[in-house]
């Protein structure tokens, strides 16, 4: 199967390596931890892939995403930070669009 490379991210010391399959229809990543390199399908036809990503690699957004599926209360810090999350998120997805 072929697949397209998109764009790395470089989140919490890790460059993870952003692709999709040649079906358009999964997006994966690729990084590597402890010396081994690791890979992770996304789910078929997850297009909000970065939420994911960041879960997996980011502790603060975790924190904020597991405060936000649990409707706790956030400090107006944290309400502050998981707009500029999500903002830059919808960013991304904007410009991945128009390519």
């Amino acid at each position: 199967m072929e697949e397209k490379y998109i764009e790395t991210l470089h989140i919490n010391g890790y460059d993870i390596n952003l692709g999709i399959d040649d079906y358009g229809q999964c997006y994966f990543i690729e990084w590597e931890e402890d010396g081994q390199k690791k890979d992770l399908g996304l789910g078929t036809y997850n297009f909000r892939y970065l939420e994911e990503i960041y879960y997996l690699f980011d502790p603060v957004y975790k924190i904020l995403a597991i405060k936000d599926l649990k409707g706790e209360e956030m400090t107006p810090e944290e309400k502050k930070e998981w707009q500029q999350y999500k903002d830059s998120f919808d960013e991304e997805y904007k410009l991945l669009e128009e390519d």
